[in-house]
């Protein structure tokens, strides 16, 4: 999980796995949500931490946040 840099720096990175899932089945029938992801993150310690990822009208995010490292694994998905 650690990646080197050109410049020779190793930076540790963390694994996601990513899965799609159904929108109506997990938000119900008049959800507006129009892809949502179950995305796992194994940091390079081994701790896991789940993500749930949507997009809907108001664009893409996470439960954590737009911000969260786990946005541009969904995005990248589809």
């Amino acid at each position: 999980m650690a990646k080197v840099k050109k410049d020779g720096a190793v930076r540790t990175v963390a694994k996601f796995h990513v899965t799609p899932l159904d929108p109506r089945k997990k938000c119900g029938a008049g959800t507006s949500v129009q892809q949502l992801f179950r995305i796992s993150e194994e940091s390079a310690d081994g701790a896991m931490r789940s993500h749930l990822v949507f997009l809907d009208r108001h664009g893409w995010y996470c439960e954590h946040g737009r911000e969260c490292p786990a946005v541009p694994y969904a995005k990248k998905f589809r």
